[in-house]
């Protein structure tokens, strides 16, 4: 199937040339996977040699490849697929060019260190898609950036030391075009559209206007212009409309004979006066004042609400609720009910009531009078004024009548270890139910009492007084 010559070396004392007979395959085997050339062999010459097969991957140790024997040389693919020149890892891709040698893409042929030409479709010469934060693009002389588009559109011209001027569309641009005048204009001159796009030098007025007019309004120019009349400083002004340039407008009106004025403070939602002169809200030509809060709320940050007026009201076409109050003078409902109420707080000697009934309304509930913390109750009698309970008429101190079923009228649970009941005349006691239940009688002239004691009883039992005076002895 074909011959084998093995030998350690084989010299050729003038051209010689190893070749396979007919068509057969000459393989050429080192038996270790590297075939070697001389150190002095610096050139392999194939002048028919048109394709060198190898696995996919062809390494080539040299770190310079020349191509083209001084001609112009191309590497390609022999079919439609993509030719790729891949660094490895973090290395880069180098397209080298100097002052007489050009980089060209496309068919371009016009010198430059990059040179551009050609189209595929409609798409752009040049595409360049930013995937970080960067510019799109930016352009340098001497290494001093003189042009740059910026990542979101802006474009930046800059200065010849420092600073630039930036264009940026709108975020809802709509698609417009501004065509340039030929000419430079006159001094004096400034570019105006025409409404298609299609600017002109045009003559504008002497001097600085800072109004413009649109779509019927007057407007300024600028939206961050502070507005002045009547003065030229915001201190002097009679009517100022400043702090447009920071979203926060605040608008002053000034009286020049008082000092008075009043500011509407957007910012803060707040009207107010100045020099903590009195705020007037209407006069003798307005009608109904309606303060509406769209919460339901509407506050009062000071402690004191007057109302001037000779006869002031507050009311309202429904119920009126009112959580808490302090009165300084005196309430009153006339023929109305005041209901609901959950706590009334009173100073010293500061409740009075002129009717003669204070009840609940509705839901059988019961009144509680109940003072706070260690406090009494104390409903105050004299010796012409008493205390009467249930249906009770006979003046006393405290009287009491009427009753509700088998129950007594005067119910006493004594949950202390105190007596149950004692009555005394002048501080000096007289009679006492004992907690035990034991009576203790008191004599006016005798400092010692008499003591009931039913603590030996075995039955119920009934003592009967005689009907005549004279000496009970027990």
């Amino acid at each position: 199937e074909g011959s084998i010559l093995d030998i350690n070396s084989l010299d050729f004392v003038a051209a010689g040339t190893i070749t396979s007979g007919g068509a057969n395959t000459l393989t050429l085997d080192s038996g270790s996977n590297v075939l070697t050339l001389a150190s002095n062999d610096t050139t392999i010459t194939a002048t028919g040699l048109t394709t060198i097969t190898s696995s996919a991957t062809l390494g080539v140790s040299a770190t310079s490849f020349n191509l083209g024997a001084g001609s112009a040389a191309t590497i390609g693919t022999i079919s439609d697929d993509n030719l790729t020149l891949a660094p490895n890892g973090t290395g880069n891709l180098v397209l080298s060019s100097d002052f007489n040698t050009s980089v060209l893409v496309g068919n371009a042929t016009t010198p430059a260190p990059l040179s551009v030409s050609g189209g595929i479709g409609s798409n752009a010469s040049l595409v360049v898609n930013q995937e970080n934060s960067g510019d799109l693009f930016a352009a340098s002389a001497s290494g001093v950036t003189k042009f740059a588009v910026g990542n979101n559109g802006t474009l930046r011209l800059y200065g010849s030391t420092s600073g630039y001027t930036g264009l940026l569309a709108p975020a809802i641009a709509g698609n417009n075009i501004l065509t340039l005048p030929t000419g430079n204009g006159v001094s004096g001159q400034a570019l105006v559209t025409d409404g298609l796009g299609t600017l002109s030098w045009t003559n504008v007025p002497t001097g600085f206007n800072p109004w413009d007019a649109a779509e019927g309004a007057i407007h300024p120019k600028s939206g961050t212009y502070d507005l002045l009349l009547g003065g030229n400083s915001t201190a002097s002004a009679q009517f100022a409309v400043i702090g447009l340039s920071n979203g926060t407008p605040v608008a002053t009106l000034s009286a020049t004979t008082n000092s008075n004025g009043l500011v509407l403070d957007a910012a803060n939602s707040s009207i107010q006066s100045l020099r903590n002169n009195t705020l007037t809200f209407g006069g003798s030509t307005t009608g109904n004042i309606v303060l509406n809060s769209g919460s339901d709320v509407v506050q009062f940050a000071d402690n004191s609400i007057q109302f001037i007026g000779s006869a002031p009201i507050i009311s309202s076409a429904n119920t009126l609720t009112i959580n808490a109050f302090t009165l300084g003078g005196q309430l009153s409902a006339s023929a109305n009910t005041i209901s609901n109420v959950g706590t009334l707080t009173f100073g010293t000697n500061n409740i009075s009531i002129t009717g003669t009934t204070i009840s609940t309304s509705g839901g059988n509930s019961n009144l509680t009078l109940q003072p706070n913390g260690t406090g009494d109750i104390f409903l105050a009698s004299d010796d012409e004024t008493g205390v009467f309970i249930g249906n009770a008429t006979t003046p006393a101190p405290l009287s009491i009548s009427g009753g509700i079923g088998g129950n007594s009228s005067l119910v006493v649970n004594q949950t202390n270890s105190g007596d149950l009941f004692a009555a005394s005349a002048s501080g000096t006691t007289r009679f006492r139910v004992q907690n035990t239940g034991e009576l203790v009688i008191g004599d006016n002239a005798s400092a010692f009492f008499a003591t009931l004691n039913p603590a030996t009883l075995t039955a119920d039992r009934t003592l009967t007084i005689p009907n005549e005076s004279g000496t009970i002895c027990v």
